[in-house]
């Protein structure tokens, strides 16, 4: 399976996010990172403070521990390092996905894909990505 990361701005608002969600959840924080992702990239929300308060309600997180845990200053540099770690192994955007067998790359998809369709994919991104590391860019014009 793939590992995903990021190091844009956005990127960076999200893993703050989840860095205090992992304090709620420190072992399954992961629905709470994929249902920012969701709002921001399909929903086209901004991750601003009444987005991630919400978000952490509808998946099961106290919004109020939330905030609090958003005041406090001591998890800036547990992020600094991950962000630090993330950048150091290539990640420069999200999701940038990086397989065991190596090569990684950032995936962007509009509308993403459900179902048997999105593992499909996810297996031809997996098989030109981790399969011909000559490969440095795919692009599409907009549509």
């Amino acid at each position: 399976m793939g590992e995903v990361g990021g190091g844009s701005d956005i990127t960076g608002r999200v893993q703050g996010i989840g860095g205090r969600a992992r304090r709620q959840l420190p072992d399954n924080w992961e629905p709470y990172h994929e249902a920012l992702l969701l709002a921001r990239h399909e929903h086209k929300e901004d991750l601003d403070r009444p987005t991630v308060l919400r978000v952490a309600g509808e998946v099961g997180l106290d919004p109020a521990q939330m905030e609090r845990d958003m005041a406090e200053p001591t998890i800036v540099d547990s992020l600094a390092r991950d962000h630090e770690e993330a950048v150091a192994q290539g990640v420069f955007g999200c999701p940038t996905i990086h397989f065991e067998e190596g090569g990684g790359a950032y995936l962007r998809m509009m509308p993403a894909n459900t179902g048997p369709e999105a593992a499909r994919v996810f297996d031809t991104f997996r098989q030109i990505v981790a399969g011909d590391l000559n490969i440095q860019e795919i692009k599409r014009p907009k549509q």
